[in-house]
């Protein structure tokens, strides 16, 4: 997890907002995906946050690589 403390401006002025979740994995699917994303939602919303965006990057095994070597390769 990686936690990246931002500031937002808006006509020169700083204001709030709220948590932007950007999930980096392969693909599971959309069922899993949307499962995913409303749990992570929930979690945070009873945290007491009223908002959440979740965003997801799926990466592709033939393009994934781990010291050199694909993940796609066997």
């Amino acid at each position: 997890m990686e936690v990246v403390n931002s500031t937002f401006v808006f006509n020169q002025n700083e204001v709030s907002a709220y948590p932007f979740i950007e999930v980096k994995w392969f693909d599971r699917g959309k069922e899993v995906q949307n499962q995913f994303a409303k749990i992570v939602a929930i979690h945070v919303q009873s945290l007491g946050v009223p908002e959440v965006e979740v965003a997801f990057t799926a990466f592709r095994e033939t393009d994934y690589y781990l010291n050199g070597k694909s993940f796609a390769e066997e």
